[in-house]
């Protein structure tokens, strides 16, 4: 069983680094193998790629919470990430502890965390560092003889499924020129191989993409590079940022409202942002209203709800019932600028089970109006326009990729 421990711990305090100390003392292989950020304050640029990589294929996960990492953006990215698993995850094991002079409703209540859904996480018990741990030792063991699946698990199983009838060696070339090792696969080797392979995307730089496709689709031909782009596509998303689109969304009550910014949000960014925070699952829907809003702004938006519901469902006659019942998660993209805090508000009241996107800024989160909406939970880090120009452009590259490839193999 993996276990992710998320933490920043202070040198200088013997009691923080005692729990942190005990924690990894006691989960030992083979029972257990600790996932660490002990070099997040490395400065590495490929350490941030390595957390990805773990918060991806941990079984379990814990957050430390001493007095630094209230304050720390490390925590607090890895805190959006988990909780983001744990939202569409249930069966996720997400433990916190409270540690010396730090209480759990003091990180209920602080803002970097508030929008998290912290109600999803199971705070451990305060005590002794060897009273802590032994709640989390067994908490982990009940967990242990079946651990959930991970998303690493559910890629590295559809990668295996596109590889099935590809030439082994030639996947293992292609695979070696990406710089992943090939050596030393066992058993099932297309298993093994997939597993090594998705490691590498949960890890790849946006400028990694466009290769791996590259290296893989002469091999395993049009249908199944479809399918591997449709994953990849929305890679270049930060996982962080998508990592925040799930508690809002996945709540029972009322829901939030997200910002996110960018150019090219209603054509391509919003549409990679919730592709990358579901994943493989399609159990979202994004819904544009169009154009710039007038005096009956609130009737406009009403109206172009409506008939996006009834031109998909024909046959539905009562839609806040089907708003209820449905395990469809729907998104509405409101057009910039944020709408006034009056007209947001009946907004929700009107469609509680719908989560309102608003487009915050084209390079930054600096509508001016954004000061007037307290609720609003950003998605941090923002986007770069540059980032989003790149991304643009790979999914033009993407799809010449796969016009090649259906044409040679047809």
């Amino acid at each position: 069983m993996l276990v992710f421990i998320s933490h920043s711990t202070d040198p200088k305090a013997a009691g923080d680094k005692a729990y942190l100390d005990a924690l990894v003392g006691v989960l030992k292989e083979p029972e257990f193998k600790v996932l660490l950020d002990s070099k997040s304050l490395e400065g590495s640029d490929d350490w941030p790629r390595e957390l990805d990589a773990y918060m991806d294929e941990c079984h379990a996960a814990v957050i430390l919470f001493s007095r630094r990492a209230l304050d720390s953006p490390w925590v607090n990215k890895e805190a959006a990430i988990l909780s983001g698993r744990r939202a569409r995850e249930p069966e996720f094991l997400l433990l916190c502890v409270a540690l010396d002079g730090v209480s759990g409703e003091e990180v209920r209540k602080n803002n970097r965390f508030a929008a998290m859904e912290l109600g999803r996480w199971e705070f451990v018990a305060p005590g002794t560092p060897a009273e802590v741990v032994a709640r989390i030792l067994n908490k982990c063991r009940e967990r242990a003889p079946a651990p959930c699946k991970t998303p690493m698990d559910r890629l590295a199983r559809k990668l295996t499924g596109m590889f099935e009838r590809a030439n082994l060696e030639e996947l293992e070339d292609a695979a070696h020129g990406l710089g992943i090792e090939v050596s030393g696969l066992r058993g099932r080797r297309h298993e093994d191989l997939a597993r090594r392979l998705a490691n590498a995307l949960a890890k790849a730089r946006l400028e990694d993409l466009y290769p791996f496709v590259r290296a893989l689709a002469p091999i395993i031909g049009g249908p199944e590079t479809q399918k591997l782009i449709r994953y990849v596509r929305s890679l270049w998303v930060d996982a962080e940022a998508a990592g925040r689109i799930l508690p809002i969304a996945e709540r029972q009550g009322p829901r939030r409202v997200i910002g996110l910014n960018g150019r090219r949000l209603r054509q391509f960014t919003a549409t990679c942002y919730l592709e990358r925070a579901y994943r493989e699952d399609p159990v979202y829907k994004l819904i544009h209203v169009d154009g710039a809003l007038g005096q009956n702004a609130f009737e406009e938006v009403e109206a172009q709800i409506e008939k996006h519901f009834m031109d998909q469902e024909p046959d539905l006659e009562e839609l806040d019932q089907y708003l209820r019942e449905t395990p469809i998660r729907y998104f509405v993209l409101l057009p910039a600028p944020v709408p006034e805090p009056e007209l947001l508000g009946r907004l929700q009241a009107r469609f509680p089970r719908l989560t309102f996107a608003l487009a915050t800024g084209r390079d930054a989160h600096d509508d001016p109006g954004l000061k007037h909406l307290p609720e609003l939970v950003l998605l941090e880090p923002p986007l770069h326009t540059e980032r989003e120009r790149k991304a643009w452009q790979l999914q033009i590259d993407l799809k010449v990729i796969l016009r090649n490839v259906s044409e040679e193999h047809s």
